[in-house]
């Protein structure tokens, strides 16, 4: 069985935010995690492999830039680092 190159702070990153955050099946070259707004709204950030790369960062850069401020107005993919 191959090792999930996902991080778990990712997951726990989203898990302090929202509620049924579930890994879905990758999106070409994108990981894809739906969860559940406290409205019971349904959401989804995908990311790009490649930003796994620096996995020890994206946890960081998560909280740095606020994605579930973002993920509570909408749907979000990450394909490259936001500017700082």
């Amino acid at each position: 069985m191959e090792i999930d190159p996902i991080p778990e702070d990712v997951r726990q990153y989203l898990r302090q935010h929202f509620r049924d955050v579930k890994d879905e099946p990758s999106q070409g070259d994108y990981y894809v995690f739906s969860m559940r707004l406290p409205s019971g709204e349904p959401r989804e950030l995908k990311v790009h492999r490649n930003m796994f790369v620096f996995s020890e960062m994206i946890s960081a850069y998560l909280q740095d830039h606020d994605f579930a401020a973002k993920l509570e107005r909408g749907n979000v993919e990450i394909a490259k680092p936001l500017p700082s």
